[in-house]
């Protein structure tokens, strides 16, 4: 019967992905065997060539190509992990009968390297092709679409376009909802993925309303102190964290999620230096000093030792850690990082990768703190240079860019241009962000130090009240 086909297909499949990974750890070459451990390096790069052997198997080698993409990936080798995906793709494009589900995978985890390489167009072709191929495959109300749905929901973010994000996030948490029910823990973190972008666009009663449930469903069905426990606190953590009335009910939170990720992962694991890094961050914004920098150290050297001295998690550490070392104001160190940072994203990323931008900017408040304003103003407009080309003049990080520009022709006195570019800052932010956004009241409190310098005493009034609005 055709099903007892398949079936085999799949277990001589499966059989041969078996073998595969198992020969990556078998010396079967005596010249593979020298020294008796593997780096990662040689790993990635052995499966690389033993993908290369299987070219009279077209599916086999597929996959293989898939999993060696999967390994540069963790890596964070994404220029070598789109190569081989792409090549995966194009084997299974190209075998007759191909399963469609299967190009789905492959084009969701293509979807994923695009997303981190900062091409967000072609990640996003790449995840609305995947969800056009699932719909017709398993149609629209299957429950693995919802999964291809967050992903174009998250790419949505990353291209400022929140209620598109909204729309999708909203639309897999209906299909979770109807295909596995309300106590589902998949759908408790479709709550959780809808409460996360309420709160990126400031609809904080909405926000708490969808994080809390979600928090209560996983406490409900998973493990009391679960990683998805954890995530989900820390999801509430930053909400309250946006209020400072609230920042009393956010510490616990913080520390409630560190204490379950160490038990969930143990010390030495990425996800406790996250969540770390997000304590430290938390306390150096309350004014904590002394209490801020022990956590961020911590977290970076966690980091540092899971992912080795050259990686993208690294470089991002390295620029929170140098974010939390400026509030503290130790401003040299804070400047060394984030110019370190900057240089890594360069060579590892690209020149012109989204994050040297948000890493930029931080520069540059430390800069213009620093009466530097020439420097400031270079690393400004090469932030604002890339923001432009990755998300386009409209997106919400090319208008902060803008804005902290306003900010340091204000500082040198050039009130004419400053408030031209906080004006069009503002209405940017405002139309893709709305009011209640932290960096929206900061470019108000901005505007007014602007109108005062103009003798405009009703207008600083009236600006300063919306920066200062609770």
């Amino acid at each position: 019967s055709t099903e007892r086909d398949v079936a085999a297909v799949a277990s001589r499949e499966s059989q041969a992905v078996m073998s595969f990974l198992m020969g990556l750890f078998e010396a079967s070459d005596p010249a593979e065997a020298r020294g008796d451990t593997l780096t990662a390096g040689q790993l990635v790069r052995r499966a690389a060539a033993r993908a290369e052997r299987l070219a009279g198997q077209p599916l086999a080698q597929a996959r293989m190509l898939e999993v060696t993409g999967r390994l540069y990936q963790s890596l964070g080798q994404y220029d070598d992990a789109f190569a081989m995906l792409q090549r995966a793709l194009a084997i299974r494009h190209g075998v007759n009968g191909g399963d469609a589900l299967e190009v789905t995978g492959t084009l969701s985890q293509l979807s994923d390297v695009l997303l981190r390489l900062g091409k967000y167009s072609a990640a996003d072709s790449a995840a609305r092709e995947a969800l056009r191929i699932q719909e017709s495959a398993v149609g629209p109300e299957h429950a693995d679409v919802a999964t291809t749905l967050h992903q174009i929901a998250n790419i949505a973010v990353f291209r400022g376009d929140y209620s598109v994000a909204e729309a999708y996030h909203r639309r897999a948490l209906a299909i979770r909802r109807a295909a596995l029910g309300p106590d589902d823990t998949l759908t408790a973190q479709s709550q959780l993925t809808v409460g996360a972008i309420l709160r990126r666009e400031g609809k904080e009663a909405d926000a708490e309303r969808e994080l809390r449930s979600g928090l209560a469903t996983l406490e409900r069905t998973a493990e009391p102190n679960s990683a998805q426990v954890g995530d989900a606190i820390l999801q509430i953590a930053y909400l309250l964290d946006e209020d400072r009335a609230r920042y009393a009910d956010a510490e616990p939170l913080y520390r409630r999620a560190l204490a379950i990720r160490r038990r969930a992962y143990g010390d030495g694991h990425p996800m406790v230096a996250a969540a770390l890094l997000d304590l430290a961050d938390f306390l150096s914004r309350r004014g904590d000093v002394a209490d801020a920098v022990s956590p961020a150290r911590q977290g970076f050297e966690i980091a540092r030792r899971a992912y080795g001295a050259e990686h993208p998690v690294v470089a991002n550490f390295m620029g929170r850690l140098a974010v939390i070392l400026y509030r503290v104001r130790n401003l040299d160190e804070a400047e060394t990082l984030f110019r370190q940072s900057i240089a890594m994203n360069r060579r590892i990323r690209s020149r012109d990768h989204e994050n040297i931008a948000g890493l930029e900017m931080g520069l540059a408040r430390l800069l213009i703190d620093r009466r530097e304003y020439s420097p400031a103003e270079t690393v400004l407009r090469d932030a604002i240079r890339i923001r432009e080309q990755a998300a386009g003049p409209d997106h919400p990080g090319t208008a902060a860019s803008e804005g902290l520009l306003g900010m340091l022709f204000a500082r040198e006195g050039k009130y004419d241009v400053a408030d031209s570019l906080l004006r069009h800052s503002l209405a940017t932010m405002e139309r893709k962000v709305g009011r209640e956004q932290p960096d929206v009241k900061e470019l108000y409190g901005w505007l007014a130090d602007v109108d005062d310098a103009r003798g405009r005493p009703d207008e600083a009034r009236r600006d300063r009240a919306i920066a200062n609005a609770r």
